[in-house]
């Protein structure tokens, strides 16, 4: 059986794709990916032994910008490319993880009579998941508050995790970089591109963290500080050293995507969860980090201002580091991705095995 995946814009759509195209090649299902014309995303994906074919796409900004008049002349171009692609690759169904490049790959596939299987990770959709629903077979959830309006049908398969990312090795990271021993280590994360408002808050904060707690920070692209700071180790991005930096992390500060969550969880990683605002999101990470904070999994802050006392009380406080530990535990449940995976299949062949 022949599958193709979609999906694209940033790592988070990417990642948990990557994870459901891992369970279909263990069912023995031959995977190609469609995606941006972006060459991270491109190197991610063919890095992992999947082939990668490239189409254009348009994301609309929240914002006025010059681009959004162009949106859908590229969003156009990028149909006739998925379709030219699937006619050629035939693939028996089109599994999309989601984000603004899946949406011209949906449409190509429901012209050509591809069956569609999408998930969405939030508990609100997303504008890509409302268009995509209308081509699908299936619309999988990972969240039980999300509601959508579709024909399709609609099951909960929870958010799909990278089984890559456990298992690492703490002592190679610290010793790799010389991160010291006998302190806590704060892990930040803001997403695959970073984050300037936290990255921010937390140079401007290491005054009061340095001595208190190792600091490792993933900046993004392009938004490293040339200075070096005394407890602060910064990276751009991490690759197949995030599971040994995951492992050395006693306190993950991170955006509040799902999938970051969902991952964080999987580990059972106490968090504090620092949620995009209205100004720069539809809001999804804000109901993300409520949910988390309702279930005892994280602490939530959305002052900048303080981020860093929040540190202070967590790595200070033991006690309640292990109770976030403990609820991330408890709330552990099926194998997302496996679970999808089988939907995939089931719409792709009616209910027999793919291998």
């Amino acid at each position: 059986m022949k599958v193709a995946v979609t999906g694209g814009g940033t790592l988070g759509h990417i990642v948990p794709g990557i994870a459901v195209a891992n369970k279909l090649k263990k069912h023995g299902c031959d995977v190609f990916w469609i995606g941006n014309t972006d060459s991270d995303e491109k190197s991610y994906v063919q890095k992992r032994g999947i082939n990668f074919f490239s189409v254009s796409a348009g994301k609309l900004k929240r914002y006025f910008a010059f681009s959004n008049f162009i949106m859908p002349f590229l969003v156009i171009k990028g149909f006739f490319q998925a379709r030219r692609i699937l006619g050629q690759q035939k693939p028996d169904v089109l599994f999309s993880k989601g984000g603004f490049v899946s949406v011209p790959v949906a449409r190509a596939a429901f012209s050509l009579g591809i069956p569609v299987v999408t998930h969405e990770s939030d508990s609100s959709c997303g504008l890509a998941t409302r268009i995509i629903a209308r081509y699908c077979d299936v619309v999988c959830l990972g969240d039980r508050r999300c509601s959508i309006s579709t024909k399709a049908k609609v099951r909960y398969t929870g958010n799909p995790v990278r089984s890559d990312i456990s298992g690492g090795n703490p002592q190679k990271f610290r010793r790799l970089h010389g991160i010291c021993d006998g302190m806590p280590t704060v892990l930040v994360l803001g997403g695959s591109q970073g984050a300037l408002k936290l990255n921010n808050a937390i140079i401007d904060g290491m005054d009061r963290l340095r001595g208190r707690c190792n600091v490792i920070l993933q900046s993004g692209k392009g938004k490293t500080t040339k200075t070096v700071i005394s407890g602060l180790w910064q990276f751009e991005s991490f690759d197949d050293d995030f599971k040994d930096v995951l492992s050395l992390a006693d306190l993950v500060v991170s955006r509040a995507g799902a999938g970051a969550i969902a991952e964080l969880q999987f580990l059972a990683k106490p968090m504090l969860l620092v949620p995009l605002g209205l100004d720069a999101s539809r809001g999804d990470q804000i109901t993300n980090a409520e949910e988390a904070l309702r279930k005892g999994k994280a602490v939530v802050v959305t002052d900048y201002d303080k981020v860093i006392e929040k540190i202070l009380e967590l790595i200070d406080n033991e006690e309640k580091r292990e109770l976030l530990y403990m609820a991330c535990k408890a709330d552990q449940g099926m194998d997302s991705a496996e679970e999808i995976a089988q939907n995939v299949m089931e719409v792709a062949t009616d209910g027999s095995e793919c291998s």
